[in-house]
């Protein structure tokens, strides 16, 4: 665990994990950007792999690759002097991180969502900034033979690119019934579509779902698919205390005014305003399958009034199912992950909650974590750089 050394009455600061501080040692130094990531990403992904007690091995193995195939498609840093062309849908961190919260028998499993730039990225020669995705996912090919390309290219339209990427498919008709004949499918709003860079065959496909209600019921309505997706009421119980304990209310039985959004991540969803209220589903549709795997996302930004009040919320519930042997390592880590504040003293570095249950009838549950950094941009800037957390504008994605 990173050693957490007290500076003062209201600050406190997080000594480098042990597997970072020893690469660092041994990995040359490239340039300004390459050295800046590595502190600014490579740090927290380190802490959260120690927080989740994976092996001295596991750590290096993750870095390593971290080091060599992200942080090379990072882009430039942010600096005040330059503007890129094209802002992350991250903000000016262009990846986020997850924790998937372990079970009585597991261990949490740690994961970043990442979008790739390179130089030409929003420019006329890549107005879409497309291209470095590409790049990376093609020289991940010889690392990674089982990669597929197949599916990068988007499909012209909504309907057309679900016919050809699964024709027949059962559980996208079944998605496609639900969302034309349900009252509560009827409200649901599609935003994103993710897919698995795997042979199409095998390639799982996730299309994302906002929608203004978020009443149990609805919550009820849309998990089950209308009833058609098996969940008890127990099982709902269970999913219907998590919503509680993450929102701070228990008013969700009936619809009210969503909580009014944060305002340091409007511009971030300028063009999708609809995604700064209601509730996010996403619908999981594996090859050969008969029901998609539904999940619900809550925008843990929405609600509660900080980043502490939100985690300890996380590990009481965690606690009190039989999960809580990793809930002292989350609380000190996320602490680590906030240098430029106390967690009481603001929100928004845990932006979600993603609920599902698996087919073991377990609630698996994962948190979505956006840090906040402050390191100097090598030589360049004199003074630590703030990194302003998501403002950027959503408007493409391959995955959530």
């Amino acid at each position: 665990m990173a050693c957490l050394v007290q500076k003062g009455p209201n600050q406190a600061t997080h000594e480098p994990p042990k597997a970072w501080a020893a690469l660092s040692k041994w990995l040359p130094s490239h340039n300004t950007e390459i050295d800046y990531w590595w502190k600014v990403t490579g740090t927290p992904l380190a802490m959260m792999m120690d927080a989740a007690g994976y092996s001295l091995e596991g750590q290096y193995d993750a870095l390593l690759s971290h080091y060599h195939w992200t942080i090379p498609y990072l882009g430039c840093a942010p600096r005040p002097d330059v503007n890129r062309q094209w802002s992350s849908i991250f903000g000016a961190q262009p990846l986020d991180y997850c924790w998937k919260w372990n079970t009585a028998t597991t261990q949490p499993d740690v994961r970043c969502t990442m979008e790739a730039f390179n130089r030409f990225s929003g420019t006329k020669m890549d107005p879409l900034a497309q291209d470095a995705s590409r790049e990376l996912l093609c020289c991940l090919q010889a690392a990674m033979p089982s990669i597929d390309v197949s599916y990068v290219t988007p499909m012209s339209t909504w309907d057309e690119g679900l016919s050809r990427l699964s024709p027949g498919d059962e559980s996208r008709i079944a998605v496609s019934e639900f969302i034309e004949t349900n009252p509560e499918g009827k409200l649901l709003s599609p935003f994103m579509l993710g897919i698995d860079h795997v042979k199409p065959a095998q390639s799982r496909l996730k299309f994302y779902f906002q929608t203004p209600s978020t009443t149990f019921s609805s919550a009820r309505e849309i998990m089950t698919l209308g009833g058609r997706v098996a969940i008890s009421e127990a099982q709902f119980q269970e999913l219907q205390s998590l919503i509680t304990a993450v929102t701070g209310s228990d008013t969700l039985s009936k619809q009210t005014a969503a909580p009014e959004y944060d305002c340091r991540y409007k511009d971030a969803f300028a063009n999708a305003p609809a995604l700064r209220s209601g509730f996010v589903y996403s619908f999981d549709m594996v090859p050969g399958a008969s029901l998609p795997h539904v999940q619900l996302h809550i925008m843990a930004r929405h609600y509660r009034c900080d980043d502490l009040t939100v985690a300890r919320a996380m590990t009481g519930w965690m606690e009190d199912h039989g999960r809580g042997q990793y809930c002292s390592g989350y609380l000190s880590m996320i602490e680590g992950l906030s240098p430029q504040r106390r967690l009481d003293e603001g929100k928004g570095m845990q932006s979600r909650l993603r609920c599902a249950f698996k087919e073991n009838g377990k609630l698996d549950v994962t948190s979505y974590l956006t840090p906040e950094a402050s390191v100097p941009v090598g030589e360049v800037a004199s003074k630590k750089l703030v990194i302003p957390i998501r403002r950027a504008t959503r408007r493409r994605g391959d995955g959530w």
